[in-house]
């Protein structure tokens, strides 16, 4: 009988065998329970079980005589077309026990790789698999040519078959060379890309198979990636943003499962994907706290971890399935694994304290440091803003000392020529967990971050945000901040856009002052400069293309990219339509419209590679409902928010957000400086808004990412009558025609 050598064992029958060898280690499953789980994720029916129990294995078919008869006898019987053994076996092993069952024989190794093999979707996973499954298969080729083991053999009698095994072991050979250039290629580019993500926080899932990584992504980052209660149903990393509350965006990676006795040769294969964990900040390893051998688990994600050398990163145990599990066991994992958080990535159970346990546990990584450098060096105290938190600022002539807390790892990339860095003193918490923890009760313990379960006062982490923690109550107050990001502000050389440079640079953000005027633009710096501020100044005119680019290269260049856009110039004018010149219509139209449409269209590719991009449109309460007098100024408003809308939905798609401001009169210098004016406005001018007052609720809204802005309770009740009421607003305006 010719056995088919062909790997996939999909809609096969199998019988399963498992031998317990004196000196391999006690599970505390049932034996043969994950191999028939792989089985069965292979797609195989099973129809038969065999275990034994050897001080050694046969040399020649790893179980004993009695037991191979049996095996025979179930094979007969059950008609099984495949044997899988939960040990790994030689060759000749697989031969000896394939000629006495007639049946094919697979080890644990062969079936992982043919599960594997299924499941790789990308190039990268299809690469590792081949190359995993062709290092197993080389020193196998010869019982894969045993139909032509009839030729005669020996000297000058050499058959066809001998070269043909010798001709396909050549192509094997040449092949995992080719594949192993490939992969290296793979690993290489798979390194740059991670190094490019230096100014990202990144979290990497580790686990046991079917342990719940990428129901616990999905769940933390709102994504959709293939989830299924199978194992090894994923093989390919999925990295996704997570907006982690106390933090700000982080990346969080989920990679390729493990299990225990994983082939050293996949591991090496997978090298590659692996590459997010052996990068990312700190480690979640997701363990299913609703098996009976999570601690076997444990222990054999943290033999893999060795392997791969990166058992020393900072872990966090996680214990997964929470819902499913009983509380004596979880109890009983809480007090082995001092530090584990339990949740369920299903019904949401705990996330809110996995949350916090990260957030702490990537600030412990900061350093706290004094950096002296030149005040126009604004580039290096916008990535210090941007990456920690500045805690004061002293300036003499020209030199500005920056007292700041910064991970180790950004503040490891300024440059020593154009700084001087001094450390300050910063212990370890006492809570903190460094290198391995011992043992206990026999479970080998990976190091985990344990959060202090003290009082927390309010501190300031990276990137901007504020943490108000109570004991024992695991809630945040969350104050969500501009500070660290970089700002272009049109129209910053008086009124509203002076107000909003100079509350922006409150709030530490960096800013590039753009407008016509110098005199006007010195005396905005000037007033920023007196916040501990050092602004960047570009002179030109918003409606010159040459002038915007210049102002964008400033950001990209001086600042190193651009999180916010404040679309605040405009111009304005005064007199019925009918009398008005075209020009008129024109000029007005081309400031506030057309400028500022070609800026954000030219600022979005540097928008789009900012955690928070934003676009604020400065309109009006006239972008509701047009007034007499002010037709073409109306009109440019009513355009400026329709194009808002428009954009809003085009833009999230990358990232970043549009708001629309609709302030009423503001007390500025605009209606000082008209376009042209015709006779006198035929109602009482009300007082307009101080620009401080507006700023700050512009400001506001760009933190909460608000989509509409309106002043006051008057302004939402004009908003409200032109939408619900016009009759009303007809009544009052036919009056002033």
């Amino acid at each position: 009988m010719e056995i088919d050598r062909k790997q996939s064992v999909d809609s096969e029958s199998a019988i399963l065998v498992g031998v317990q060898l004196a000196d391999s280690p006690k599970l505390s499953e049932e034996p043969l329970e994950e191999l028939a789980g792989l089985v069965e994720s292979a797609g195989a029916e099973i129809v038969g079980r065999l275990t034994q129990r050897r001080e050694s294995p046969d040399i020649a078919t790893y179980v004993g005589k009695g037991k191979l008869e049996q095996l025979e006898q179930m094979v007969k019987a059950s008609d099984a077309d495949v044997i899988v053994f939960d040990n790994d076996l030689s060759p000749a092993q697989v031969r000896n026990l394939e000629q006495a069952t007639k049946a094919k024989v697979l080890d644990r190794t062969e079936l992982i790789l043919d599960i594997f093999s299924t499941r790789a979707q990308t190039h990268e996973a299809r690469l590792a698999v081949e190359l995993a499954q062709l290092e197993y298969s080389l020193p196998r080729l010869k019982r894969m040519w045993t139909h032509l083991s009839r030729l005669k053999m020996g000297v000058g009698m050499r058959g066809p078959g001998e070269k043909q095994l010798e001709t396909d072991r050549r192509l094997v050979e040449k092949r995992i060379s080719d594949l192993k250039r490939d992969l290296d290629k793979v690993l290489h580019r798979k390194e740059r890309e991670v190094a490019a993500r230096g100014d990202r926080m990144t979290v990497s899932l580790v686990g046991y198979t079917n342990a719940g990584k990428s129901t616990l992504l999905n769940t933390l980052t709102d994504s959709k990636v293939y989830a299924q209660d199978q194992l090894f149903a994923t093989l390919d990393t999925r990295t996704r943003q997570w907006r982690l509350p106390g933090w700000g965006p982080v990346l969080l990676s989920d990679t390729v499962g493990f299990i225990r006795d994983l082939p050293h040769r996949l591991i090496a294969s997978f090298k590659a994907t692996l590459e997010e964990s052996r990068q990312a900040d700190l480690l979640l390893h997701v363990a299913d706290a609703s098996s009976p051998s999570a601690c076997d688990q444990v222990r054999a994600v943290y033999a893999v971890l060795e392997e791969l050398g990166i058992e020393q990163k900072d872990t966090l145990l996680v214990l997964n399935k929470a819902d499913c599990a009983e509380e004596t066991s979880l109890t009983v994992l809480e007090e082995r694994y001092p530090g584990a958080v339990r949740v369920s990535a299903k019904t949401g159970e705990g996330l809110d304290r996995l949350a916090m346990a990260v957030s702490d546990a990537l600030s412990r990584d900061f350093i706290e440091a004094d950096i002296e450098t030149s005040v126009g060096n604004g580039r290096l105290l916008a990535y210090l803003a941007k990456h920690g938190e500045i805690l004061s600022r002293t300036f003499t002539e020209d030199r500005v000392v920056v007292h700041c807390r910064v991970p180790r790892k950004y503040l490891g990339r300024v440059s020593t020529d154009e700084a001087d860095i001094r450390p300050r003193e910063n212990p370890a918490p006492e809570d903190a967990v460094a290198g391995v923890a011992p043992p206990l009760d026999g479970c080998a313990t990976p190091p985990n971050v344990k959060r202090s379960r003290d009082t927390l006062a309010p501190t300031k982490l990276g990137r901007g945000y504020f943490v108000d923690t109570q004991p024992n109550r695991h809630q945040f107050v969350v104050m969500k901040q501009l500070a660290g990001q970089r700002a272009l502000v049109t129209g910053a050389s008086g009124g509203l856009g002076r107000a909003l440079a100079i509350r922006l640079a409150r709030d530490g953000v960096a800013t590039i002052l753009f407008a016509r005027g110098r005199d006007g633009l010195d005396d905005t710096a000037q007033a920023i400069a007196r916040v501990g501020s050092t602004p960047f100044i570009c002179v030109g005119d918003v409606t010159n293309a040459s002038d915007r680019q210049r102002a964008l290269a400033a950001a990209r260049d001086e600042l190193g990219g651009l999180d916010l856009l404040v679309n605040n110039a405009g111009v304005s004018a005064h007199g019925r339509f009918h009398e008005s010149s075209p020009d008129r219509l024109r000029q007005i139209m081309e400031v506030n419209v057309f400028a500022a449409a070609e800026l954000i269209r030219e600022a979005t590719p540097l928008l789009a590679e900012s955690d928070r991009g934003c676009v604020a449109n400065v309109g009006s309460i006239l972008a509701w409902r047009g007034v007499p007098h002010k037709a073409e100024y109306s009109a440019s408003k009513f355009a400026l928010r329709g194009l808002s809308e428009a954009i809003r939905p085009e833009l999230a798609r990358l990232g970043v957000h549009v708001l629309h401001a609709s302030p009423a009169t503001i007390d500025t210098a605009l209606f000082d400086h008209l376009v042209d004016k015709h006779g006198e406005i035929p109602w009482k001018q009300p007082r307009g808004y101080p620009p401080e007052r507006v700023a700050d609720r512009i400001v506001r809204g760009v933190a909460r990412r608000k989509n509409e802005v309106a002043i006051g309770w008057n302004d939402w009740a004009f908003v409200r009558a032109a939408r619900f009421s016009p009759w009303l607003l007809d009544r009052v305006l036919n009056r002033y025609g």
